[in-house]
């Protein structure tokens, strides 16, 4: 009986030291983070489009495609392993391709040092899905620095994944830079890059007036579709100093200068954008003023006008 017990605390005691060395294995970045799934892949001239589903059943699918050059040489009419390496880390892929398609299964390991280097950049809370998707999208060490360099001491690795998938580079960030935009939130960057602002679009719009306009106006103004030419056209008019949240509606409502230039073709000097934006509402036109003139309905003020086209209705 002695003897089972000591046994027993000599097993116990065995166990524990077992999980003090994993702890400590694990607290100094020995431990080993895998990802493991399943894959299937469709190739495309030179290229392979992948999809990749993890064995917790949660899905990834990438719609980037990976060059065949990247990978090793792919198992065609037969089961074969092949592989991919990154800074990331390296996947490994056990499977087969017929007529082009392919399925299996991968083991994705993160490598140790790039998971020491993105904790050094204030990355410390990478799991192993989040390096499996850096994996994906190719975010290099050289990146983080980057953003460093150019002002950006504080990104979570969400900023990261989406300035990565938006293809915001350095020459995008100091475009913006230098057209006074240096303080701009990551979130809000992946917001000008996806509706299309450029430090270009930025520096033509400061030559026609439009200076220091805030980062959500200037989101607005491109995602209606307000472009230098557009303003011009109101400016050519004698309008040079609409007020941008004007110039957003008015784009949205489809205004045009050829629209407000009838109705100073027939007379009208003297209006406000105020007004233009309710008769555009009101489906007024020059050509509905102009008829109820020949009517003998002839007013100063286009008010009478909306009040005519309201009894109409």
């Amino acid at each position: 009986m002695q003897n089972f017990i000591f046994l027993s605390i000599k097993k116990c005691f065995s166990f524990l030291v077992l999980s003090i060395i994993s702890i400590f294995i694990c607290q100094n970045g020995l431990c080993q983070l895998e990802t493991k799934g399943t894959w299937k892949a469709r190739i495309k001239n030179d290229s392979v489009q992948i999809k990749f589903s993890y064995y917790d059943n949660r899905s990834f699918g990438t719609t980037e495609d990976y060059s065949i050059k990247e990978l090793s040489t792919l198992p065609e009419n037969h089961q074969g392993e092949f592989g991919m390496t990154r800074e990331a880390g390296t996947i490994n892929f056990n499977g087969i391709f017929n007529n082009k398609e392919g399925s299996g299964s991968y083991i994705f390991t993160p490598a140790k040092d790039y998971v020491e280097f993105m904790k050094s950049q204030g990355l410390a809370d990478l799991g192993n899905h989040d390096l499996f998707t850096f994996f994906l999208i190719d975010v290099n060490k050289k990146y983080p620095v980057m953003l460093r360099d150019n002002g950006y001491s504080m990104f979570s690795k969400t900023d990261i994944i989406n300035l990565i998938a938006l293809h915001i580079d350095e020459s995008y960030i100091r475009s913006l830079r230098q057209n006074g935009y240096r303080d701009i939130k990551p979130a809000d960057m992946v917001t000008l890059k996806s509706v299309g602002v450029t430090g270009e679009y930025i520096r033509e719009l400061n030559e026609i007036g439009y200076k220091n306009i805030s980062v959500s106006n200037l989101i607005l103004m491109k995602a209606v579709g307000i472009t230098p030419a557009y303003v011009k056209s109101f400016q050519s008019l004698g309008f040079n100093n609409i007020p941008e949240s004007d110039l957003i509606t008015m784009k949205s409502m489809d205004i045009t200068a050829i629209y407000v230039k009838g109705f100073q073709d027939i007379g009208f000097k003297d209006f406000s954008f105020t007004e233009i934006m309710q008769l555009k509402s009101m489906s007024i036109t020059a050509d509905y003023v102009s008829d109820m003139q020949k009517k003998g309905l002839v007013y100063k003020s286009l008010v009478k006008y909306m009040q005519l086209k309201n009894l109409d209705r």
